[in-house]
């Protein structure tokens, strides 16, 4: 969407739409009959929400047990990992939307990735 090189054209409420800090939240008029948006309502600034997150994606945990432990088991070396992936995510807007599961050009929610974990045992002997 654009203007014409034609300015005569376009209403005077497409240039001078803001309100002001006391109305934040009211719509922009655009001049025509039955429609108070100028294009399509989900581009404008009302329905945007804001995308700061912040997202524990990984951790891993190991622990290799000490030598007097598995010498009596007949094991030279023995290791114990844990790894939990997709923790936590934390948005800072109230509709709970994760920035990274929205298509950006539809603006559907997508489906979150899966929180899983994995652990592994390591035996030497």
């Amino acid at each position: 969407m654009g203007y014409s090189s034609d300015l005569s054209g376009i209403p005077a409420s497409y240039l001078d739409f803001w309100t002001g800090a006391d109305t934040p939240y009211a719509q922009i008029a655009n001049g025509y009959q039955g429609r108070n948006t100028i294009g399509d309502y989900q581009y404008i600034d009302q329905a945007v929400v804001h995308a700061d997150y912040l997202k524990v994606r990984n951790i891993v945990l190991g622990y290799t047990f000490p030598k007097q432990w598995t010498t009596h088991l007949g094991i030279q070396s023995l290791r114990l990992r844990v790894q939990m992936n997709n923790v936590a995510t934390w948005v800072r807007n109230s509709q709970g939307i994760d920035p990274e599961a929205v298509n950006p050009y539809s603006g559907d929610t997508l489906d979150k990735p899966c929180r899983s974990y994995t652990m592994s045992l390591s035996v030497s002997f």
